[in-house]
């Protein structure tokens, strides 16, 4: 280039100036797709995906263009005095042209494949791998400059963006610039596979995994299980991370399996027995003896006997007893006369060796002009006595015993010629007690049942502002425990008949009264209780005057800032 070239060409440099936003008289227009298509956006392999050794991240050079990305131009704002602005608004989405030009890029560059060895490691599906640094919308903001040329005159403008080199306020070339501003990470994803290996079975579901490239292989969710079958591990190996896709395929082997016979009694039956045998195999049938155990004959076996052993089993052997002990209740004179009238006596069965005694009020054994006194193992009495409750024993469990107990009767006359021998039990407020007695005409003894005293109601009252409640003055229980019942609201006079500002209202049941005072709060009228007073009780509740007043100052101070 001649000297004479290189001066004009500065002194057009130096003449050719740009506009200040207060000299901007070109009107800006509205940035044009075209443009917006043009602009070149740098892509980074990052996280795991780390090449260059103490670096972060792995760039290719920035000739993916954003006519892949979808991307919203927004309007021009602002004025001739400060200035124009518009902005970019990239959206990158999964699936887009970008992704697919940068996962190409990152699968094809000669320089980018040669840092390792086994390049085609390298080679797979990228992904967008958003930040907070590089999310998913990325906005891009343009300033329209204005530009004068002193040899023509003519004002012109275009839409530029901030450089990112020191010293200089402007990009030079807006197309390539932009991949200082607008980056997207991507990253390197893997497949990992677990299968069962067995054509024809379903031994467990295929589970996959999508993980990033380099980074530790997932482990199997659960343990691999097969009927019949050790678990050998995986072929091939499972790897500590993962750099390319892949798939473990479960390994076997036919395992030995265990069967025993177990009598589910602790050995009262029989021994148990145990066999080893191959998985697949039959069933080794149980030698022992099932007849031997008293009382009880053999049922089945739990689970039912398989054909096949196909895992560990035990086989627990269920039992029926073989006859049940009955206890049989005599109306002795008596008959049923509630349930099935006219019945003289009445049966129950158990397996058990011992069973509760029923009382007459089940069995509703009656006789005319007798009550009932109890049960007897002979009709006239001289045998064993049983009451309601007592235990029955038979000689054993499933012993096909038989027990027969005799309804005892006393006259009726008895019970208008009783008198108090003692009192065996005492009575509470909520259980019966028991005392002995004797006919004073035929001399006769026999229990009668002293009824419950019931709760001592006399006591005061006691509350709350929620409830009231009594004790019982015989036994200190909480009694008649309830909620307040409250009238209506009613006005409250001095001692010179005049109203004041407060009402009353109380408890229909205790007495216990509620006031309420009329506050003034930003010129509404709000009834709140105030205060709450008590009858002659001895109960005390505080007041709640204090913490109103407080309230009620608040309130002024409020309408005065108003």
């Amino acid at each position: 280039m001649t000297k004479k070239l290189l001066s004009v060409l500065l002194a057009v440099l130096m003449v050719l100036t740009f506009v200040t936003p207060a000299m901007a008289a070109t009107k800006p227009t509205k940035l044009k797709s075209s443009d917006v298509d043009k602009m070149q956006i740098r892509a980074y392999a990052s996280g795991t995906e780390t090449f260059h050794p103490g670096s972060e991240m792995y760039s290719c050079s920035p000739t993916i263009k954003a006519k892949g990305v979808d991307y919203t131009i927004g309007e021009v704002e602002g004025n001739e005095e400060n200035g124009y602005t518009t902005t970019v608004t990239f959206h990158f989405k999964s699936g887009d042209k970008f992704e697919a030009a940068a996962r190409n890029v990152f699968s094809t560059d000669k320089h980018f494949l040669a840092i390792r060895e086994w390049a085609d490691h390298w080679v797979g599906d990228w992904t967008y791998d958003f930040t907070e640094e590089r999310p998913a919308d990325q906005v891009l903001t343009l300033y329209w400059v204005v530009s004068v040329s002193p040899l023509t005159g003519k004002t012109s403008g275009s839409w530029k963006i901030k450089s990112t080199l020191p010293g200089s306020e402007y990009a030079g070339n807006i197309t390539s610039a932009v991949a200082n501003l607008i980056k997207v990470n991507l990253k390197l994803e893997r497949t990992v596979v677990y299968t069962d290996g067995v054509d024809g079975e379903d031994i467990f579901p295929d589970q996959t995994y999508t993980v990033r490239n380099g980074e530790a292989t997932p482990k199997f969710n659960g343990t691999p299980t097969r009927e019949g079958y050790n678990f050998l591990g995986w072929e091939p190996r499972v790897a500590e991370k993962v750099y390319e896709n892949v798939t473990y395929t479960a390994q076997w082997e036919v395992k030995d399996v265990t069967v025993k016979y177990v009598d589910g009694v602790s050995g009262e039956a029989f021994e148990a027995e145990e066999y080893t045998v191959k998985a697949g195999e039959a069933t080794p049938a149980f030698q022992g003896d099932l007849t031997k155990y008293p009382g009880w004959k053999f049922k089945a076996w739990t689970p039912d006997l398989a054909d096949t052993v196909t895992e560990d089993v035990t086989y627990t052997a269920t039992w029926e007893p073989k006859g049940a002990n009955t206890i049989i209740y005599w109306g002795n004179g008596g008959t049923r006369s509630k349930y099935s009238v006219g019945d003289t006596f009445w049966s129950e069965y158990t397996s058990a060796a011992e069973i509760k005694v029923r009382g007459n009020g089940f069995l509703s054994f009656a006789l005319d002009e007798y009550a009932f006194n109890g049960w007897n193992t002979k009709a006239d009495g001289t045998g064993d006595s049983y009451k309601s409750g007592d235990m029955y024993k038979f000689t054993a469990a499933h012993d096909l015993d038989k027990a027969n107990l005799y309804a005892q009767w006393v006259h009726v006359a008895c019970d208008k010629h009783l008198e108090d021998i003692k009192v065996i039990t005492e009575p509470t407020c909520t259980e019966d007690g028991l005392k002995l007695c004797r006919c004073t005409v035929c001399g006769k003894e026999m229990e009668v049942e002293i009824p419950a005293l019931g709760h001592d109601h006399r006591g005061n009252w006691t509350w709350n502002r929620e409830e009231h409640w009594k004790k019982c003055l015989r036994c200190d229980a909480i009694i008649d425990c309830e909620e307040h019942t409250y009238g209506d609201w009613k006005p409250v006079v001095d001692e010179k008949g005049k109203d004041t500002d407060r009402e009353e209202r109380s408890c229909t049941v205790c007495g216990f009264t509620q006031y309420s005072q009329t506050l003034h709060i930003g010129g509404n009228t709000v009834t709140k209780p105030t205060d709450e007073q008590n009858p002659n009780t001895g109960a005390q509740v505080p007041s709640l005057l204090p913490a109103l007043a407080v309230l009620a100052g608040a309130a002024i101070l409020l309408g005065k800032r108003k």
